[in-house]
């Protein structure tokens, strides 16, 4: 409601926080004013950065650099916008992947019901009132908009030019695999879904991860227990799967522990973990079921600890 009403007090910081101001008092100095910045952007939900995602985020990295551009800005969203449940990542696991591309801003947008009725007209209305738009890079499948009055990346340049920038489009390619299918969350949603995670690395360069660290738990017998209806990202099918537990310890450095097994039934057992070890970071690595011999194999390992 805020950003769609009070854009003037919304405020999205480089870190993947977002917030809103009830009460703002502003002063009327022109030494304080600060214009707006020549800026590059990206809108999407980057739900488990893939390398179709990435090939987005290098080419907005690019843009920036030959426009001279001051900002290069992401848009995503803090719901799925197609509705989709299950997650493939938390926010703050989608802020360390994107930041990894040198983006100054990534603005999280509460995909609320009225947000959704947006038009691509209003939605444009609302970024040309906080930056001079330069460039954009979206995907070849990017829609912007409700359903009925929705644009494509296209229209998105043809909007911000009515608007009086001087904007450059890129419409990135869609990525493929070995096999001709389109890289995409969907696709990779599909595969988790049938347990088949260890294709994931193929798809962003890494294993499955899902993020312990806001999430309560409990031990019992050498166990670590966390209930399987608190994880709110995709979790495979039932079954017990080999898995790595990464943690960041009192230096904030990560520390590898391979290789507990986890079995996911009505609860998230890790079925070995590393006692004394309470007060970490914790995020969870999957790559196959115990008794699938498709998954990852071992010379991959090494390349995909992100």
């Amino acid at each position: 409601e805020t950003i769609l009403k009070s854009p003037q007090n919304f405020f999205a910081y480089n870190n993947g926080v977002s917030a809103t101001a009830i009460d703002l008092k502003v002063e009327d100095r022109d030494e304080g004013k600060k214009k707006p910045q020549r800026t590059v952007l990206s809108i999407g939900g980057f739900d488990g950065v893939h390398f179709g995602h990435k090939a987005i985020l290098e080419d907005l990295r690019r843009l920036k650099k030959e426009s001279g551009a001051e900002c290069s800005a992401v848009f995503t969203f803090s719901t799925n916008p197609k509705g989709r449940k299950g997650d493939l990542d938390t926010l703050r696991l989608r802020a360390e992947n994107i930041a990894e591309y040198d983006v100054d801003v990534l603005a999280v947008i509460d995909f609320s019901t009225d947000f959704s009725m947006i038009t691509a007209v209003g939605f444009v209305d609302m970024l040309s009132s906080s930056m001079i738009a330069v460039g954009a890079a979206v995907g070849d499948d990017f829609r912007f908009g409700n359903p009925h009055e929705e644009g494509s990346g296209r229209d998105l340049g043809l909007l911000l030019r009515r608007k009086g920038f001087d904007c450059t489009i890129d419409i990135v390619d869609s990525v493929l695999t070995e096999d001709g299918e389109k890289i995409s969350s969907t696709y990779m949603r599909q595969m988790i879904n049938k347990g088949e995670l260890g294709c994931i690395p193929g798809l962003s360069g890494q294993f499955y991860r899902v993020d312990l660290v806001p999430l309560p738990y409990r031990s019992c017998s050498g166990e670590l227990i966390i209930s399987r209806a608190l994880i709110h990202q995709l979790l495979p099918p039932l079954g017990t799967y080999d898995a790595a537990l990464l943690f960041r310890d009192g230096k904030g450095l990560y520390v590898l522990h391979c290789f507990p097994r986890i079995s996911f039934e009505s609860h998230c057992r890790l079925l070995e973990w590393i006692t004394g070890k309470r007060n970490c970071c914790w995020i969870l690595y999957i790559w196959r079921k115990e008794d699938d011999h498709k998954g990852t194999e071992e010379r991959n390992r090494g390349q995909v600890w992100q």
